[in-house]
């Protein structure tokens, strides 16, 4: 009876950091005089431009591209979809630099369509954005292949809706 109320309080503890880690945290007036990571979660709208090359030789033309992002205080999920491929973060964190702006870095999947994989193999990758504003208005970065290829990144618009498919976040942003 004496240690009820430590269990009691305990629990109640451990309720209110999961639903901290999951929604609180993201509440606007919390940053960043409490909450220094910033809220990346949603569906952004961008471009990726890349240096990869058909098999023609010809390079690739900028390509309109949706990052989907799942996000909690302590963690980070993202999803690039394409018109051709999806990529899948592998493992990635959202830190500061030493002049205090925020970065997200990570190592990736990419899995074209089965009819792409051709010309285009299942590859890994990396990638290193800069989160500009508060709250974020754009992310911008570079990205880089183990099949020697690299790219940079501009996402500018965004909605608070996780979409699921390329064609779902094209309609959404058209």
């Amino acid at each position: 009876d004496l240690l009820k109320p430590f269990s009691t309080a305990a629990g109640a503890i451990g309720v209110l950091a999961l639903v901290f880690d999951r929604w609180i945290w993201r509440w606007q007036r919390l940053h960043p005089w409490f909450v220094s990571t910033p809220n990346l979660h949603g569906t952004w709208h961008g471009q990726l431009v890349s240096d990869w090359e058909n098999g023609d030789g010809h390079r690739l033309t900028p390509v309109d591209v949706c990052l989907v992002i799942r996000q909690r205080l302590s963690t980070i999920s993202m999803r690039l979809l394409t018109p051709e491929s999806t990529s899948a973060l592998l493992g990635g964190n959202v830190s500061k630099e030493v002049d205090g702006m925020d970065i997200v870095t990570g190592i990736y999947l990419n899995t074209p369509g089965v009819l792409r994989r051709d010309l285009s193999p299942i590859h890994h990758g990396g990638l290193i954005l800069q989160v500009q504003g508060e709250p974020p208005a754009a992310l911008e970065g570079e990205y880089w292949t183990n099949r020697g290829t690299k790219g940079s990144l501009r996402f500018s618009r965004r909605t608070d809706k996780l979409l699921h498919s390329y064609r779902e976040a094209a309609e959404e942003f058209a």
